[in-house]
């Protein structure tokens, strides 16, 4: 995102950077949205972009205190929210076997899950109850092996990622790793 709400895309040639016009963005009566002269966040913290691997054209962005989903390469943009509200989304990604499936970490709370392409997020409990913690930063799902995903966070609640979780059952239960809880990632 170079400027607030502005998105590049680096050229054939690999060379030159050419700017995405900014088309509509719909964010609904979310109380953040960008309205004249008052709230301009659109942008202005992005923390992770993401392609759809199924579909090139379907692009996520989380920012502050929200998610944001492309279904045009970047042109336009919709809020996705619906679950998450109210925390930092630190990473967003559809998984690369089902792309109705839609995993995201975020401040405080750890991680969510989507099963219609991001349209809405569910957390299950606490998380420690179903193996997972707060503050997760990076997630990444297999290509290769169906319900595989990987995710760092805290060992206990804390800011820094320090600890390796892996799901095999597509996010609905998580196994840490064990990393030693004294490196930092």
């Amino acid at each position: 995102g170079g400027n607030a709400g502005s998105f590049y895309l680096l050229g054939k040639d690999g060379i030159s950077w050419e700017k995405i016009e900014l088309g509509k963005v719909d964010e609904g009566n979310w109380w953040g949205r960008m309205e004249p002269g008052k709230y301009r966040y659109f942008g202005n913290a992005l923390g992770y972009v993401t392609i759809n691997p199924k579909n090139p054209a379907h692009w996520f962005f989380t920012d502050w205190y929200a998610c944001y989903q492309s279904f045009d390469s970047g042109h336009s943009w919709t809020l996705m929210i619906d679950g998450v509200e109210m925390t930092v989304a630190h990473t967003v990604v559809a998984d690369p076997m089902d792309s109705k499936i839609v995993h995201t970490g975020v401040a405080d709370i750890g991680y969510f899950r989507s099963e219609n392409s991001g349209i809405s997020f569910k957390w299950g409990n606490d998380p420690v109850s179903i193996g997972i913690t707060n503050n997760i930063k990076c997630i990444s799902p297999s290509s290769v092996q169906k319900n595989l995903v990987y995710a760092t966070g805290p060992h206990d609640y804390h800011w820094y990622a320090n600890q390796l979780f892996i799901t095999e059952d597509g996010g609905k239960s998580w196994k840490n790793m064990g990393l030693d809880s004294s490196d930092q990632i």
